[in-house]
Parts: C-alpha cells; structure tokens; sequence
C-alpha cells in the first residue's frame, strides 16, 4: 500500500508541476508566428480587382475558427493606406484570407504608373487578453498594372487571356478590338495602360428581377477609364438583343443612348463598364453625367469595395513626382518613406439627361483618390473585438485553451483520486 501511495502522490506532484508548463505553451500557443501565402513585398497590384491572402501557420496550414477562439489580426496601415481597402474574410475555399482592393484612382496616369502608388503595411497577430504575445510583419506593395501587350499599331486585336496593355507614346489613335465582344475607337491621351479583361457573369439581382426575360451579360471587371470620350461597339450575341445598359453590381440599371447596328450597339462613353443585353426594356434609372459625351461613365462603372468618390475642388494636370521605397523585409523597417501627396481631381456632376446626337471628344481629368491623412489607420480583423477588448479590460480573464483545461481536469482526477486512496487506507483495521 505504501509503494501504490508514493506512486499516486508521484502522479499527483507531476500534475502540479506540470500546470505551470501547461499555462505557459499557452501564452505561446502554436501562433502568433504566422505567414500569409502567396504575398510578398514588392508585389504590383491591378485596380479594380479583389485579392485574397490565406493566413496560414508557419507549418503552411491554413489557420481555423479554432485558431480565431484565442488570437486575433490586425491590420495596420502606414503608408498609403487610403488607396486600398483592406480586412480580413473567408475567400471561396472557406479560408481566412487577408482581402485588399485597390481604390479607382489608385494608380495615377504618369510613365512611371508602376510606382506612382504604393502602400506600406503591417499585420499583427497577437493573444486575445495578452497583446505582449504579439507577432508582426511588414510589407510593401504596388499599384499599378503590368501590361502583357504593347501596342504601336493604329489597328490592334487583343484577348481575355493577355487583356493588359500599353500604347507606345507616339500613338494618337487606335482601333482596339477585343476578342469578339466589343471595338473600341480610342483617342490616346495621357492615360496609356489599360486593363480590358472582361467576363460574362450573370448578374444575380437583375436575374432575380427579370426571370422570364433573355439577358445577356458584358462585365469589364477593371472598369478602364478613358481621357477622351471613346466610340465603342458592343458586339450583339446573335444579333438576339434589342436594348442595352449599364449597371451596378447591387443590380441597379441605367439608360445608355445607343444605336442598334445589324449586329451591335454602338455608344460613346469614358469608361467600359458592366452591360446588360436584353430583348424587352427593363426598368433603367437615367444616367448621371456632367455631359452626355461621359454620360454613361458616371453610371456604368463598378465602384470597388470601400471606394468613396473624391471631393470636388479644381482639376490638376500634372502628376505628382514620388520617390518610391525599395522593397523590405518581413520585419518592420526603421525609416518610413515619404510620398508626395496629389491634388483631388475635380468630380462629375450629374445631368438631366441624355442627348441622342453624337458627342464632341472632349478631354476629361481623371479621378485620383486625395492622399491619405492620417497617416496611420487601424483596421482591426474582427468588427466585435472592441466590445471584446472592453470586457477584457474590465474582467482581465485570461482565456483558457484546450490544452490548459485537460491538463486541470487531469490533475483534480488525480488528487481525487490519490485522497480516495489515502481515505480508504486510514479506515482499514489494524491487527493486533
């Protein structure tokens, strides 16, 4: 009985000992050291289009709602931060994922358009109720668009699959044809890289809509805009189409004034937007525009996530001259590099309507987002968290994990356990 005792006592100081350690491998945990897949410093980021950046743990994989029950992310912009937006959701796998979306007018018309706009950041992943046990990196990315052709031709075709371009200097005017969905008739100004990538994706809310009709759906997803009101031909699939329009993601239609050739539609406009074809009129709101030469620029274009439209003062011209940063490491850098802050360009205001004849060319400034002031934003990854952060302050309960909870429901087994065995050794009889 005495050699069982000492063992179960044995058991007993090793649980005890043991919880300490136990506490501790949870303060450290499995994060905060983290990576976020497929970002690197550097990287040069389009317009117009959603990027989504796994979280992973440093063994690769993906971190869970597990993970998210003990520690959070968050977000802090340095440099630049009013060109992007920026937060934490689950892409289409179902993956926490960092999201950025760059703002229109992030990438300013200048010969340098690859460093005009950048952005510095970091993410944080830090220990609910211990922000000590912490875990930073810092990137730097760029806007701008990598253009897959090159264009010095007066007549050019381009496809889906390289639908990025720039036109050499010396070219004034071209005829842009892409693939077989549409013809552009553009007159080059300062802007001279485009991104014309396009899809056909049906639109949920104007199918809700309009069930019975036959729709057809046109989406230039990057949305390019141009300097000058720009002749462009919508190709009419099977010429089975009567009606066009524009339209916003939330399914919001407006009138385009279009003429219907033998086999597409033909309009002027300062920017490719989403279109709807169809063969009866739908209930379209009238566009909004500052002339009907840009008419349909103001209502046809698809806003990214977070855009705000900036605020009406007078029309710049010039670019502004930035020094950009070298790429840095995934540690935060000691020196900051500044950027020169551009002017707010001047915004459309609305017309009554539209006019049926053709438009003059007219030159028009580009939308450019105003600099960003302050220059440090926070975004938290969780919209609870500050309500969680005040309770923690007032309680200043540190969560328990798995781990620490096994490991204290063992050791009162064990001192349960290890009494029981005393008791029942204290009420044996003794013999004489």
């Amino acid at each position: 009985m005495k050699k069982l005792f000492s063992f179960v006592l044995t058991i007993v100081l090793l649980a005890v000992f043991a919880m300490p350690l136990s506490l501790a491998t949870s303060a450290a945990g499995q994060l905060p050291d983290f990576t976020i897949d497929k970002l690197s410093d550097g990287d040069i980021l389009s317009p117009y289009l959603d990027y989504y950046y796994k979280i992973c743990r440093p063994s690769g994989r993906r971190v869970s709602e597990d993970d998210l029950d003990d520690y959070r992310f968050k977000i802090n912009k340095i440099e630049g931060g009013n060109y992007v937006s920026m937060s934490f959701k689950y892409d289409e796998d179902d993956d926490y994922a960092l999201f950025i979306s760059p703002h229109s007018g992030s990438v300013y018309e200048s010969d340098d358009y690859n460093n005009d706009r950048y952005v510095r950041f970091s993410i944080t992943c830090y220990e609910k109720g211990d922000k000590e046990n912490s875990s930073t990196q810092t990137y730097v990315i760029f806007l701008g668009i990598n253009a897959d052709e090159f264009i010095n031709s007066k007549s050019y075709w381009i496809s889906n699959s390289s639908p990025t371009v720039e036109f050499d200097k010396a070219l004034s005017r071209c005829d842009l044809t892409i693939d077989d969905v549409a013809t552009l008739s553009l007159r080059i100004g300062k802007q001279r890289v485009f991104d014309f990538r396009y899809n056909t994706y049906a639109n949920d809310a104007i199918t809700d809509r309009y069930p019975d009709d036959d729709v057809a759906f046109l989406n230039f997803s990057a949305a390019p805009k141009f300097n000058y009101s720009t002749r462009i031909e919508i190709t009419n699939p099977h010429n089975d189409y009567k009606y066009i329009y524009s339209y916003k993601n939330d399914g919001t239609i407006y009138k385009i004034d279009f003429e219907r050739t033998e086999d597409s539609f033909v309009f002027y406009d300062t920017k490719l937007s989403n279109y709807v074809m169809s063969n009866k009129r739908l209930n379209a709101t009238s566009a909004a525009a500052s002339s009907s030469a840009n008419a349909s620029s103001s209502s046809g274009g698809v806003k990214p996530v977070g855009y705000t439209e900036p605020s009406s003062q007078a029309p710049v011209s010039s670019a502004p001259v930035s020094s950009a940063p070298a790429p840095v490491t995934s540690t935060p850098a000691s020196s900051q590099t500044t950027t020169s802050k551009p002017a707010d360009a001047s915004t459309e205001t609305p017309s009554s309507s539209q006019t049926d004849s053709e438009p003059e060319q007219t030159a028009i400034t580009p939308e450019i987002i105003p600099a960003e002031d302050p220059a440090v934003s926070v975004v938290t990854s969780d919209p609870v968290e500050e309500q969680q952060s005040s309770q923690q302050e007032s309680g200043r309960k540190i969560p328990l994990n798995r781990t620490t909870v096994l490991g204290i429901i063992i050791a009162a087994a064990v001192v349960v356990i290890a009494g029981a065995i005393v008791a029942a050794k204290r009420s044996k009889p003794t013999g004489h």
